[in-house]
This record gives structure tokens, C-alpha cells and sequence, in this order.
């Protein structure tokens, strides 16, 4: 037979298919010990998925390929061909034998045998690849002469989609694109582990199984969108909780590469917000906005909503205001917070406070027994109830707080974790608001704690640090 162009011949993926499979049915048919049952019922179930394959393929075959053909053929050659076709049943009855074999449930070893020298010498007179042969010499030249090439691609293409096969161009691009797109997900991730939060994004861009794995929760732990967009694209590890690093590293919280009035961050940290935190949020664990500065609220309380497991937040010297923290009562998240530093948000009052407060009741009253009728006074209250993990908590600047807003977070109950606590330029609290949360704070050590230099009379005073905004451009009262 002369060359046919893949495009235009029909046959040939469909029959290199079922040749595969025939040949694996022999090589089944051959090798199978009739004598042990397991076996024996392994090769009746093989062959009758195989022949169910081989019946439907020459149904596709009639009635995509066959019966369009013989009505533009000669009268001579249609009743040649037409009593020749597919005319010889024997693959049928054979399929019939074998799904009554399967559905015996008791075959003695004698009739296993006996079935299998049957089954070798009927599949082997069938010459189901010798009939493919001449499937392809007689009928391909006829379908090229009486049929027009935009034709024979149509019937190629459903035939193949029949078949649930691809086509040729979806072959060759698998064969000749590069190996890295065919990676198993597992080992790409593997890979991604190694790239930037920006790398990462871009392979995102490549397709769906890039993008899936670009964008796994395991590999966005720890987002600093503000640093990403300065420069400085690595995923850093949050911030230690160790007391003296945090004493140390306390003395410099400002960043002199960042540049906070910068247009292009603000407009890069709201696309951040909008496009990419919805799709690993979930799985964020530290969150650092810090001098972000002119970023829309909006933003930023999305940007809390969107990310319910949050350990470690930073907001200083953003334009974050009460309302942010809306975001946090919805999904519950300020429970799990272990490092929180709101220094310079000169926008918060004591509202803030008392939505934190609010996020941590709801916690509390989640995980209240529904049997306890006195909550106010239960003795299963302390043993029961988890305690916020507030480790490092700053207000430094906030100078809009208030005694009402710590009396309202004292009301939460112990904050046993707490460690480090920064109330600097908090100029409007007292001695006494000061105490009521001081009181709630078992194990935070005086030396780890710092407030206004004009709070008369207040907790410590002999041990604990004065106020860290004197000597420098944070929000003090010296310089109100």
C-alpha cells in the first residue's frame, strides 16, 4: 500500500492500539497456568475487558469508517465488501464463552484446561492483526479515492475521540516539549521548595500543573510582600520569639530600603491582596505588612480575612485603622497569633483592642462544654478554656489607647504566653489600666516590659524599660 499521510489515514493509530492489545491477550492466553483457579479467573477477567475493547472498535470502525464508504462505492465492490466486513462473528462467540466461564462459580481443573487449549487454538485461527493488516490495504486507498481529504480528518478525529485516543499533534507535542513539564507533581513540588515567591509566580503562569504546584499552601508559609516588592525576594522565617533577640532586635524596627510612600508598593500590595492570598490564605502563617504604609483598608482587612491561621502579624507603621480587624473576628484567627506588633498604627483606638478581645471570647465561648450552665463561674472554666498564645504583642505609638481598651482585653482572661510588651507613647494610660492587664499577664518578665516614662506610679517602675520613643522620630508624648 503507498504511503498515506498520518493526517488523512484512519486506521492506523486505532489498529496500532488494538495490536498492542491482541498481542498482550496472547501473550496472557499462552503464558496463564489453567490449572490454578486465581490464574485462570485473572485471564477470564482480562479477556473480557480486552474482547469488550476489540467489539467496540470494530463497531466504530462500521459505522464511522465502513457504512459511510460503501454507499460511494461501485455496486460490484459494495456487495464484495459488504459480505466481507466484519461478516465472521467468531471474536463474539468467543467473548460469550469466556463471560460464561466467568459466570460459573465452581470450574473443575479438567474443565480449566480443557477451556484453555480451546481458548489458544480459537484466538490463534482468529488472525485479528492479519485482519487489521487488510483492513488497512483494502479499505485506506478506497476511502482516499471517494472521499475528500477535509473528510477524512473529520472521520479521523471521531474516530480517535471514540477510541478515547489522542490525536497525532497532541503526541508529537508531548514528544518534543521539554522533559520538566511532565515532572510528577510530587517531585515539582520538590523543585518549587527552591524558588522565590516571584519565580513561583511566573511558573504559575507555564499551566495547570505548574500552577497547581506553584501555588501549593506547603510553599507560602511566610509572606513579606513589602520586602518582595523592595527587592528582597526570599520567604523569611518568622521572627524569632526568643526574649533577648526580641530585646535586640526591638531597637531598630525600621526598614531604610523601603520606601513606604512609594505608589507602585501600594498598588503591587493591593494586587498581593487580590490575587494571590485567595489562593494560599489559608495556609499562611506569618503575614509581614510592616510599613506598608498608604495601603487602602480595604485591603488590609481582606488581607486579615483571607488568612484564618495567622501566627505572626505584622502591621507597623501601616495605615491600618479599627476597622481591619473586623476581618479577624469573622474567621477566628487572632486566637492563634504569637507575635503581633502594631507599632506606628496611629489610626487605632481602643476599638481595636476590643475587637481582639471579641475574636478571643468567640474562641472561648466555641470551645465552652454546652453542658456548663454557670460559664461565669464554672470551676472547669480555667482547666477548659485555651488561652490565647499572644507571645510578643506591640502597641508602640498608638497613642489613641486608651485605659478602656486594655481594661476590655484584660476582660478575656490570662494571657499566659505573653512575654515581650511594648505600650511606648501610650500616653493616655494610666497606672491603674496598665495594672488590669499586667495582672492577666503571669509570665511576662519586667525587663521585657516598656510604657510611657509619664505613666505615674506604674508597674515596676524600678525594674521595667521606660518608654523607647523618647530619643527618636516614634510617636512620644514629648513630641505631640
Amino acid at each position: 500500500m503507498a504511503v498515506v499521510a498520518n493526517d488523512l489515514n484512519v486506521f492506523n493509530l486505532p489498529h496500532n492500539h488494538m495490536k498492542r492489545l491482541v498481542g498482550e491477550i496472547e501473550q496472557q492466553v499462552l503464558s496463564t497456568n489453567y490449572g490454578d483457579e486465581e490464574s485462570y479467573h485473572h485471564l477470564l477477567a482480562l479477556l473480557n475487558n480486552g474482547f469488550n475493547k476489540l467489539l467496540s472498535h470494530e463497531e466504530i470502525e462500521d459505522n464511522y469508517i465502513i457504512h459511510p464508504l460503501l454507499p460511494r462505492l461501485p455496486s460490484t465492490v459494495k456487495v464484495i465488501l459488504q459480505n466481507d466486513v466484519h461478516s465472521d462473528n467468531r471474536l463474539a462467540r468467543l467473548h460469550t464463552k469466556v463471560k460464561n466461564q466467568l459466570g460459573m462459580t465452581i470450574v473443575s481443573h479438567n474443565e480449566r484446561l480443557h477451556f484453555g487449549k480451546h481458548l489458544k487454538e480459537e484466538l490463534l485461527d482468529l488472525k485479528l492483526i492479519s485482519h487489521m493488516d487488510e483492513e488497512e490495504e483494502v479499505f485506506q486507498p478506497l476511502l482516499l479515492e471517494y472521499f475528500t481529504q477535509q473528510e477524512l480528518r473529520v472521520i479521523k478525529k471521531t474516530v480517535l475521540r471514540l477510541h478515547d485516543l489522542p490525536s497525532e499533534e497532541s503526541v508529537a507535542e508531548v514528544a518534543t516539549s521539554p522533559p520538566i513539564l511532565h515532572v510528577p507533581p510530587e517531585v515539582l513540588l520538590q523543585i518549587f521548595k527552591y524558588l522565590s515567591p516571584q519565580d513561583l509566580c511566573r511558573c504559575a503562569q507555564v499551566n495547570p500543573v505548574f500552577s497547581k504546584a506553584a501555588f501549593d499552601g506547603s510553599l507560602w508559609h511566610h509572606l513579606h510582600p513589602v520586602k518582595w516588592f523592595s527587592g528582597n525576594w526570599k520567604f523569611l522565617p518568622p521572627r524569632g520569639l526568643n526574649l533577648q533577640q526580641l530585646a535586640e532586635d526591638d531597637c531598630d524596627d525600621c526598614d531604610e530600603n523601603i520606601n513606604s510612600d512609594n505608589v507602585l508598593l501600594t498598588v503591587r500590595l493591593c494586587d498581593f491582596v487580590r490575587h494571590l492570598l485567595p489562593k494560599v490564605g489559608e495556609h499562611v502563617k506569618t503575614l509581614d505588612l510592616a510599613h506598608a504604609g498608604r495601603m487602602d483598608i480595604k485591603y488590609l482587612y481582606q488581607a486579615l480575612s483571607l488568612c484564618p491561621n495567622l501566627t505572626h502579624l505584622d502591621l507597623s507603621y501601616t495605615s491600618t485603622s479599627d476597622f481591619a480587624f473586623t476581618g479577624m473576628i469573622r474567621n477566628h484567627s487572632a486566637w492563634k497569633l504569637e507575635y503581633l506588633n502594631l507599632s506606628g498604627c496611629t489610626w487605632i483606638t481602643d476599638l481595636t483592642l476590643e475587637r481582639l478581645a471579641k475574636a478571643f471570647k468567640r474562641q472561648q465561648a466555641r470551645q465552652y462544654p454546652r453542658t456548663c450552665s454557670k460559664p461565669s463561674n464554672c470551676i472547669c472554666k480555667d482547666s477548659l478554656y485555651e488561652k490565647p498564645n499572644l507571645c510578643y504583642f506591640k502597641l508602640s505609638g498608638c497613642h489613641l489607647i486608651t485605659d478602656k481598651g486594655l481594661r476590655v482585653l484584660a476582660s478575656v482572661g490570662k494571657f499566659p504566653c505573653l512575654k515581650f510588651l511594648d505600650f511606648s507613647g501610650l500616653h493616655k494610660i494610666t497606672a491603674a489600666g496598665l495594672d488590669s492587664f499586667l495582672h492577666m499577664c503571669p509570665n511576662l518578665r519586667p525587663d521585657m516590659l516598656s510604657y510611657c516614662d509619664d505613666v505615674i506610679d506604674g508597674p515596676y517602675s524600678d525594674v521595667a524599660n521606660g518608654c523607647q520613643n523618647v530619643d527618636s522620630s516614634k510617636i512620644c508624648c514629648r513630641n505631640l
